[in-house]
């Protein structure tokens, strides 16, 4: 299993961490006033934050 961190999932049109081909994708744009997320990668229970 592989993380990416750097593509925000809303440039595929979600809005939280989604998983494609065997790689998760938990960027759910915190930078650009998206939630902060955290997963937890051995049950993948998501943990959001909104900052804004």
């Amino acid at each position: 299993m592989k993380y990416l961190l750097v593509i925000p999932v809303t440039q595929i049109g979600k809005t939280v961490p989604t998983a494609m081909a065997n790689v998760w994708n938990v960027d759910t744009g915190a930078a650009f006033k998206g939630p902060l997320t955290a997963m937890d990668i051995d049950t993948k229970n998501i943990g959001k934050v909104n900052l804004f």
